[in-house]
């Protein structure tokens, strides 16, 4: 029958447990590595809305504050008054060069307040219904009345020509005034509303016009904010895809993009498509129960499978270097264990064959096995004086003297 020695018996149980050790592991992931990949792609969802949020809520404070501060100039002021005043008499009436420079004056401080805060388009629409002047910053127009329903825009510093007004201008401009921001389709963009009344001068409860100003949710700003924030950011508008968006949403069916766009809740919503490891937040902002967009994060079964593939092999290099590395490890302690034991049975084994109680076992520990050797090699030192006691009375006995004993 196959016996094995200690030794190999130690080997085979430390290089068994790093097997059973690393296997688990193996096992482990393998299960779990699913769910690891879930919450990495929640935690970065959530970091991607709490960045888009902040951003938004800077841009419509930014761009609220500048148009409220330019309805409250005083030389705005006058300028609307003297046009509403033309325009209610004679809503076709012709602008001589005073009235035609005030609206040029309108339309460069809008130019300025677009510029310096990074506003896409503003517009400035009169009580009297006329769009008196507006800027595009995307497009880089100017734009003013110059009566009789019609538009210049500056060709040099001292020529202009006529102009139309660009469909997203118009869009804006004949939106209704709002106390607040609010989320609308300008172009297939999804933009940002902000408007603020021109103060009359004399009676501030008056207003003399409204302008309008809106942040254009572009394909430029949704590349920016994925960028920053790790996540591919979407914009979903008018059951579509926002023209603005990034729009890398294309393993997304129909459906859920129905499911997120319909929500109507405030929170941030995740949806989980356990086929394909895809992971979408959909997110609402400024309790109004609109969707400004969708913020994506993807790990697709391919992607899932890669990594966990990856792993394992890393997982496998690592049981092949643990085996080779803990049988060493195992055979150096073994040796070192079984050594002075080995020694031992060499010794009772010439013992029995010679019958020589001299014999001692080396040992270098101290440990349970040396105790065991010294323990042995008492009991020789004691069978060795016994026998040699026995040895001199048996040699006195055969010489006669049958009066000594054995102690």
């Amino acid at each position: 029958m196959f016996t094995l020695n200690i030794q190999s018996k130690i080997i085979l149980t430390l290089v068994a447990l790093i097997v059973a050790v690393l296997g688990v592991s193996l096992i482990v992931i393998s299960v779990s590595a699913k769910t690891w990949f879930e919450d990495d792609a929640r935690k970065i969802l959530g970091t991607g809305v709490k960045l888009l949020d902040s951003q938004i809520e800077e841009i419509v404070e930014r761009q609220t504050a500048s148009i409220e501060s330019l309805g409250q100039n005083e030389n705005l002021g006058t300028s609307f008054f003297l046009l509403n005043d033309l325009l209610a008499s004679n809503s076709e009436a012709e602008f001589d060069s005073a009235y035609q420079e005030m609206s040029k004056s309108v339309a460069f401080q809008l130019r300025d307040i677009a510029s310096q805060n990074k506003i896409s388009v503003v517009a400035a629409k009169s009580t009297t219904g006329h769009l008196i002047a507006y800027y595009s910053l995307e497009l880089n127009e100017l734009g003013w009345l110059v009566g009789g329903n019609k538009f210049v825009t500056p060709v040099s510093e001292d020529d202009v020509k006529e102009t139309s007004v660009p469909s997203k201008v118009t869009q804006i401009a004949n939106l209704e005034p709002s106390n607040t921001a609010k989320y609308t389709a300008i172009d297939n963009l999804l933009s940002i509303v902000s408007s603020a009344g021109v103060q009359d001068i004399a009676d501030p409860s008056v207003m003399l016009a409204n302008i309008s100003a809106a942040f254009m949710l572009t394909s430029e700003f949704a590349t920016k904010m994925s960028e920053l924030s790790g996540t591919s950011v979407n914009f979903y508008v008018n059951d579509a895809f926002s023209a603005g968006t990034k729009n890398q949403l294309n393993k997304i069916d129909d459906q859920t993009l129905t499911t997120l766009a319909n929500g109507e809740s405030d929170s941030i919503q995740t949806f989980v498509d356990s086929e394909s490891y895809g992971y979408y937040a959909q997110y609402s902002n400024f309790g109004q129960g609109e969707n400004i967009g969708i913020i994506s994060n993807f790990f697709s079964a391919e992607d899932a499978e890669n990594k966990l593939a990856e792993t394992r092999q890393l997982l496998l290099y690592i049981l092949i270097s643990a085996i080779v590395i803990g049988g060493i490890v195992a055979y150096v302690m073994a040796y070192f264990l079984t050594s002075p034991l080995k020694q031992l049975a060499k010794t009772v084994t010439t013992l029995e064959k010679e019958g020589d109680f001299s014999l001692r076992s080396e040992h270098s520990t101290q440990d349970e096995v040396g105790q065991t050797v010294v323990a042995c090699n008492k009991l020789l030192a004691s069978l060795d004086d016994a026998m040699s006691a026995i040895n001199d009375s048996m040699a006195k006995v055969a010489g006669g003297d049958l009066t000594n004993r054995v102690v």
